[in-house]
């Protein structure tokens, strides 16, 4: 049986826990031997001593690409092909050719449920992998051939972690996105339907995390309070109770975070409603709100589908419920004016006095969106001024000087 390392850092530790979750329950590769990198050519060198061959797998940001092209590049020249590798995530799936052309020997396009354990298998058995579904690869250095994968996955048929490796993470318990911000890789990568897992499947893995010794549970989701609902553009607050209230049974849980990190929740879906219900059940006494700009001509432009009210109703709803607003704000768009900023710092200033925090960032043109071919994101001074200023005072968080550097660098890609 095949060797997989893994190149496992905080920022894909999450897309391993569901990929190696994957892995885990396929029969077939009940003897994978799985490892992580932590000294890297130290570490392939010692699978190589022991098998003659292995495959290493990376999970890719578009921000990390730059630096993964390096170290592939030495791992190219120090093991040759005696190394396969194999890269999946969002950069992948937006710029397959690029990751390829990087020294990569496969891509993994969109869900990598179905097609990476299959990919494994096939290398295991020696067979041709080359038909899989969802793969990428060049037949020749100028010739990508991407095979389309067969139809969505179906969250329900994997798990959401890895107990067997000890990868547990936030439970994903909805993927996709119906509204296609030009600025977000979600439904581009996941597709613009949203699709549930079953109160069902999450209770059943909620009460696995809790005995081996995870009281608290999180959860992953491009938008929290829109699980259950069949379009995903309207909330279905009695679904939402469905499930809040069977996840409170598991015996041995001590709290429920919903609606905040790793997720958040669109402005129009904080009704009174839905707060009835979320407000009996959760542990978080925060709820991070997207709102991402203060103008609707910049809503309108990104395709956001909420107004500048809605924000300002669910800042008021969640005060009413002592819930704590956290709002995401995205600044520096290259097509924002004079008016646009003002709007945006007046809302700042106002979400401020009501009791909110703000969430910054930077925008980034990201590859596979619309937007990826847009100058990269930059903060112009008075605004700089006001971000700096209220992080000083704690009332501002955000990593946007560091999101900065990375959208030059995204424009270079």
């Amino acid at each position: 049986m095949v060797s997989l390392l893994l190149r496992y850092t905080k920022w894909n530790k999450y897309s391993f826990a569901a990929l190696i979750g994957a892995l885990e329950v396929d029969t077939r590769l009940k003897n994978l031997k799985v490892s992580f990198l932590t000294n890297v050519f130290q570490d392939i060198q010692q699978a190589l001593d022991e098998e003659g061959f292995c495959v290493v797998a990376y999970s890719i940001l578009s921000t990390q690409f730059l630096n993964v092209k390096e170290e592939v590049k030495k791992i190219r020249e120090k093991f040759k092909d005696s190394v396969f590798l194999v890269a999946g995530g969002p950069h992948v799936t937006a710029r397959p050719k690029q990751v390829l052309e990087a020294g990569f020997d496969v891509a993994v396009i969109g869900e990598g449920e179905k097609s990476f354990p299959e990919l494994l298998y096939k290398i295991s058995e020696g067979e041709d992998w080359r038909n899989i579904p969802g793969i990428a690869f060049l037949e020749s250095p100028d010739k990508l051939r991407l095979n389309p994968p067969e139809k969505i996955v179906n969250l329900d048929d994997f798990p959401p972690f890895s107990p067997k490796y000890g990868l547990f993470s936030p439970i994903e318990i909805s993927r996709g996105c119906p509204f296609g911000c030009k600025m977000c890789q979600t439904p581009r990568i996941f597709g613009f339907k949203m699709r549930h897992r079953s109160i069902e499947c999450i209770v059943k893995w909620v009460k696995i995390a809790v005995k081996r010794g995870y009281d608290k549970m999180w959860f992953v989701s491009p938008n929290s309070f829109a699980y259950g609902s069949s379009s995903g553009r309207k909330p279905e607050p009695e679904k939402i109770e469905k499930l809040l209230k069977s996840i409170s049974e598991v015996k041995g849980l001590k709290g429920i975070y919903f609606g905040t990190f790793p997720s958040e929740v669109r402005p129009e879906f904080v009704t009174k409603e839905v707060l009835d219900v979320v407000s009996k059940y959760v542990a978080n006494d925060r709820i991070i709100v997207g709102a991402q700009s203060g103008s609707q001509r910049i809503l309108n432009i990104i395709n956001r589908g909420h107004t500048v009210e809605d924000v300002y109703l669910a800042v008021d709803n969640l005060i009413d419920y002592s819930l704590v607003p956290d709002i995401d704000l995205i600044f520096g768009f290259p097509f924002e004016n004079d008016e646009d900023r003002k709007l945006t710092l007046d809302m700042i200033k106002y979400l401020i006095s009501k009791g909110c925090r703000i969430h910054a960032h930077i925008f980034m043109p990201l590859p596979g969106t619309p937007f990826e071919n847009y100058p990269p994101g930059k903060i112009d001074s008075k605004t700089k001024k006001v971000l700096g200023d209220l992080a000083r005072r704690g009332l501002l968080y955000g990593s946007w000087a560091v999101q900065e550097k990375h959208a030059i660098m995204l424009s270079k890609l």
